[in-house]
């Protein structure tokens, strides 16, 4: 099939429906998803129709449906579908729709990892990349591109236009290293008919992978870790929010001297400002570029039976060390750090939905960075309604709304 004239609809477009996967482990015991999905319900389902898929260990959709309806949420708008996954986040390994300006529709089909940390060939891998053909299924597409090349959705942002935004280290050292950049850059063009790439150096720094070795605490010293990772995506930190405007993460030079977190990953970003600044669109033309403020890093204890604390087990068991050449954690509990971000959020029809993190007994600085975020938001979206949940025990797995979300472009 001839697929020249297809596109990736930018998120800000309309949409047909949005999928979401209903999590039912907790990352630290206590900390349920459970009222974050039904809210995310709740005002998603009120602008788009809803596909929900009961996550792992969820084999039914019949206990969902019965707490959506002590929580009032009508189901018309809602569908529940089956699709066998080995994680919670379809914004990665989820359908990527492109159209045409006559009414087609086709998928592009991208081989998956999990994130890096598992070779292709594990169940968990082939399981969970298949999810995107299901949805095909569901779907009515029944033409495809296929790759070989791993990507995640999270770490590609397009402009409808037919530019995308990806991050240079994830793309070709940690899921294609057998490939050169210009392979990896071949590919994507090809796959997504793009008319240009814009490459990002790296992603945060807590959002590297779990393995990579421990991180500043909160005293300074190098004593916690990561709660879990994506292992570097873009949608962390930039966004495309319109054709022709990027949304950009900031850590000012005040936050850098209050935070050694903040402090590594203000280089980064400082890094991806001068280069963005020096970019351009598919016509030639110069991006807008506005600045969001970052999360006021906080810090979980872990102890054993939480799924964070056990996964590092597992991990000590099969590599002994960490990437760096440290000892993995040990002890009875250790901090970990989750991969706060007011860039994860979803764009949908008429809404937006983010992230926030105060609540009664934090800290007024942190009350005060969620309103600024949603006012950021709130400026580049004026005609959308835009509502923010707390979603730390979402962010503790290494995701958050815009990740445990995958829009479908209308056609």
């Amino acid at each position: 099939m001839d697929y020249s004239g297809f596109r990736v609809p930018g998120e800000f477009e309309k949409q047909r429906a949005v999928m979401m996967i209903w999590a039912q482990h907790e990352n630290i015991i206590g900390m349920s998803h459970q009222p974050l999905h039904v809210e995310m319900v709740r005002a998603i389902g009120a602008h788009v129709p809803l596909i929900i898929v009961p996550g792992p260990g969820l084999h039914t959709a019949h206990d969902i449906q019965l707490l959506l309806e002590e929580c009032a949420i009508p189901l018309e708008n809602i569908t529940f579908l089956a699709i066998e996954c080995a994680a919670v986040y379809p914004r990665d390994f989820g359908i990527e729709v492109m159209i045409d300006d006559r009414g087609n529709v086709i998928h592009v089909d991208c081989d998956f990892s999990m994130y890096g940390y598992m070779p292709v060939w594990d169940r968990r891998c082939r399981v969970t990349e298949r999810f995107d053909r299901r949805t095909a299924e569901y779907l009515g597409i029944t033409e495809s591109v296929m790759t070989r090349l791993i990507s995640e959705g999270g770490d590609r942002e397009f402009n409808g236009k037919g530019v995308l935004m990806t991050i240079e280290e994830t793309e070709v050292c940690k899921r294609n290293p057998g490939w050169t950049k210009e392979e990896v850059e071949q590919e994507l063009k090809r796959i997504f008919q793009l008319k240009k790439l814009i490459w990002l150096p790296k992603g945060l720094h807590e959002d590297e992978s779990m393995m990579s070795g421990p991180i500043p605490g909160p005293d300074g010293q190098l004593n916690a870790y990561r709660a879990a990772s994506a292992n570097a995506h873009i949608d962390e930190f930039c966004r495309f929010v319109a054709p022709d405007t990027i949304l950009l993460a900031e850590v000012t030079e005040e936050e850098a001297r209050r935070s050694p977190l903040l402090a590594l990953n203000k280089p980064m970003l400082d890094q991806a400002f001068e280069l963005l600044q020096h970019e351009t669109d598919q016509d030639g033309k110069p991006f807008r570029i506005v600045r969001m403020p970052v999360p006021e890093p906080e810090y979980y204890m872990v102890k054993a039976g939480d799924d964070i604390y056990e996964v590092y087990q597992e991990l000590k068991r099969f590599y002994k060390v960490m990437q760096d050449g440290s000892e993995f954690p040990s002890g009875s509990s250790f901090p970990v750090v989750p991969a706060a971000s007011y860039c994860n959020f979803l764009i949908t029809n008429g809404l937006v939905v983010g992230q926030h993190y105060w609540e009664p007994g934090k800290s007024e600085l942190i009350r005060e960075k969620d309103k600024r975020a949603k006012e950021v938001l709130q400026a580049l979206f004026p005609e959308r309604e835009v509502v923010t949940l707390p979603v730390t025990a979402l962010n503790l797995g290494g995701g958050g709304i815009h990740c445990n979300t995958r829009h479908i472009p209308a056609w």
